[in-house]
């Protein structure tokens, strides 16, 4: 089955690990045990029109191709040759001319002599050769109006000459019995800085996700065609954004703490810095970074966005828009492994040192957050507990004032010059 893909979803979608971003390009999936390898054959017959005698083409052609077959390429008359010689003799009212259609039948005997054409040949050329409706393939291949090109190129192409110098055109293809709508994404991995903000970790994933019927599934491969892209569906298990038990961890250390990644007409930046300006339509704006530290821009040509000292240059054919990236991160924080990695990558960098330096202030409990919290707490029980002291001898300075007695047996367990306190 061949599921058309096109873009329904413009909403982004996130998880703890990646956001989603949606796709312009229109794609098709195949699912192959649901699709079966045919081939079908269509006999091409020379028209001529106003402009063309195809049948003058198809003719030198294949005779052409006929002598090539029969005999030695050491003793055969060069092609070139034969055609003009023939033209000359046969052709006496033409609406080509000769060197016209010798042009054109020189093109086609070339392509007949390769047999199986190769990805170098466009429908369209192939149809201003032979003055062949590709329409035909359309329903063949299971394929929607004006894809031509798309179903063109998704299958294998073979030539030949048939005994009345007509084209026979072979193609042979994947065809299954329907197509269903859905949307594809960018799948968007998010990227954890470490405190420096020179350092960055996120989790390795597959590029694209497709949506059918709201129902996300992983895509293994996709082949680029004329206007689409043919996707197969990963059924394995493998790291995914659903699982990413399978999935690798990629380290990068960025002086400028600005990691720039382009999906698409959108471009995703993770910038440690807090805020970052944008440049559209002659107009200038600062905006804040959220929490995340991630935000997706799309921008159109001639515009741009600065963070620090980095510039990202618009190449959007659509209007410029812009979201930050709101999500609770559960990638693994930095730790002294990914500095001891970092190292041997890269040797032994005063950003590395740093870095460790602060994970291990952190792990040892003594960071200056941790002191501030523990200093607060014993002000808080020595204050707490002066007041307590103040209130009991003021209430027993208030009932020597009122002429009471100690009670009997009573037993002192605080005194000083001004009042004692008695149980």
């Amino acid at each position: 089955m061949i599921t058309w893909i096109y873009l329904l979803l413009w909403t982004s979608l996130v998880s703890s690990q990646a956001v989603y971003l949606p796709d312009t390009e229109d794609i098709s999936i195949e699912k192959p045990e649901e699709s079966e390898e045919k081939c079908f054959k269509y006999n091409i017959i020379p028209i001529d029109t106003e402009s063309s005698d195809m049948a003058q083409v198809f003719y030198l052609a294949c005779r052409s191709l006929a002598i090539t077959n029969v005999r030695s390429k050491r003793f055969i008359q060069p092609i070139v040759d034969f055609i003009k010689n023939t033209v000359t003799k046969k052709v006496i009212v033409s609406k080509m001319n000769r060197s016209e259609i010798h042009a054109k039948a020189n093109d086609l005997y070339n392509l007949l002599r390769e047999e199986k054409l190769g990805g170098d040949v466009t429908v369209r050329e192939f149809q201003e050769l032979t003055n062949w409706n590709a329409t035909v393939i359309l329903s063949d291949f299971r394929y929607p109006p004006f894809t031509e090109g798309d179903a063109w190129d998704s299958t294998q192409k073979f030539l030949s000459c048939d005994p009345f110098n007509h084209i026979e055109l072979k193609l042979c293809g994947r065809v299954g019995p329907r197509y269903n709508w859905a949307g594809r994404k960018f799948i968007v991995p998010l990227v954890r800085f470490d405190a420096t903000g020179s350092i960055m970790k996120y989790i390795e994933m597959p590029k694209y996700i497709a949506v059918v019927h709201g129902h996300m599934s992983l895509i293994k491969t996709c082949t680029r065609l004329l206007s689409l892209s043919v996707c197969t569906l990963e059924t394995a298990k493998t790291c995914s954004p659903f699982d990413t038990t399978l999935c690798n961890t990629t380290l990068k250390v960025e002086e400028s703490k600005v990691f720039i990644r382009d999906y698409g007409e959108w471009t995703v930046v993770a910038s440690f810095f807090e805020n970052y300006t944008t440049f559209i339509d002659g107009k200038m704006e600062t905006h804040a970074m959220d929490a995340s530290r991630h935000v997706a821009l799309r921008l159109p040509y001639s515009s741009w966005a600065r963070f620090g000292n980095v510039t990202v240059y618009g190449h959007a054919l659509h209007d410029y828009d812009h979201f930050p990236i709101y999500v609770g991160m559960k990638v693994p924080p930095v730790n002294t492994d990914d500095i001891d990695s970092l190292e041997k990558q890269y040797g032994k960098w005063p950003i590395l040192a740093e870095s460790r330096k602060m994970i291990l202030s952190k792990q040892s409990g003594h960071s200056p957050e941790l002191l501030f919290v523990a200093i607060f707490l014993l002000c808080s029980f020595f204050i707490i507990a002066s007041v307590l002291l103040v209130l009991l001898c003021h209430r027993h300075k208030r009932n020597q004032k009122d002429h009471k007695e100690k009670p009997e047996g009573g037993k002192v367990v605080y005194a000083n010059g001004n009042c004692e306190i008695v149980i």
